[in-house]
């Protein structure tokens, strides 16, 4: 199911917003998260020990809240903000574990980044909207997710039976009486 997508993101003191190419449910531009960690060994054959770096990316969703309902076939826009010391890398995001959206190619001067995706459920029940950020080194955050439901569609305009409809009466009007006295003059 296609999906939709802006960005924005600050750089330089500037905000600036662009429109992403659509990506389907089930298209993987990678064949997963990777990370890289970077090990160090000392020439004595001490234990290896791992490269210190700053903080790992934090991303946190806007929208949709958790405990929303929608109704099935109604667009879900998520809109979602990530960071991460050096630039984000990618941020995907999944629904019920599958990948709806998968957003890259940020400016690496933008620690800062958020879009917006929208997501129609065709069914109803119980969805987790997940996003996991990665930074540009690699490096992956913790998940921010938030458990939506998912209603049945709205039911349509409501139409009155047959049977409530009382039966049209074939004389309309009654004829008058006919008079019973002759008229004053």
């Amino acid at each position: 199911m296609p999906a939709k997508h802006t960005r924005s993101y600050k750089a330089h003191g500037e905000m600036k917003t662009g429109v992403v190419a659509p990506l389907a449910i089930g298209a993987f531009a990678l064949a997963g998260v990777v990370t890289l960690l970077v090990v160090l060994t000392a020439g004595d054959g001490a234990a290896p020990r791992e490269a210190v770096r700053g903080p790992a990316p934090r991303v946190w969703l806007d929208a949709p809240l958790e405990g929303q309902v929608f109704r099935a076939g109604q667009a879900v826009a998520i809109r979602w903000h990530a960071t991460a010391r050096g630039g984000v890398g990618q941020v995907e995001v999944l629904v019920n574990g599958g990948r709806v959206a998968l957003a890259t190619g940020f400016d690496p001067a933008a620690q800062l980044v958020t879009e917006r995706h929208e997501w129609t459920p065709e069914e109803p029940g119980r969805f987790v909207i997940e996003v996991i950020a990665s930074g540009a080194d690699g490096s992956t955050g913790e998940p921010a997710a938030n458990t939506i439901t998912v209603e049945g569609p709205s039911p349509g305009p409501e139409t009155p039976s047959p049977a409530a409809t009382p039966p049209a009466s074939p004389a309309a009007t009654p004829p008058a009486p006919a008079p019973t006295r002759p008229p004053v003059e």
